[in-house]
């Protein structure tokens, strides 16, 4: 497990989730990306209260789908309609314990 220093390290997003899709960390370069203070967003449900244009199979299905699997690493394209702007991102999932994943966000143009 990464500690929030590493995890704010990191140049890309970076959210752990449990299997309720329940925030558990969030780095502060998602933080820029979304527009979102992390503190505020720790134990709310990503996909109902956050982010809910995830709540969709392409995300929140594969998510489900992952982590029922036994892959270690999955990854997908999705768009995030914000509402001044798209911004196409690369998705990794990565398996902690399959109770919980990390889930990376990568924008590309």
């Amino acid at each position: 497990m990464l500690s929030a220093e590493e995890l704010n390290a990191l140049p890309y997003g970076a959210i752990e989730l449990d299997a309720a899709g329940l925030i558990l960390s969030y780095n502060q370069a998602e933080g820029a990306l979304a527009g979102l203070d992390p503190a505020r967003v720790i134990g709310k449900n990503f996909f109902k209260q956050i982010a809910p244009c995830t709540d969709v199979q392409s995300f929140h299905g594969q998510f489900n789908k992952f982590l029922q699997s036994s892959a270690g690493m999955e990854s997908f394209k999705f768009k995030f309609p914000f509402p001044d702007r798209l911004v196409k991102v690369n998705i990794t999932l990565i398996s902690t314990d399959r109770m919980t994943a990390f889930v990376l966000i990568q924008a590309f143009t």
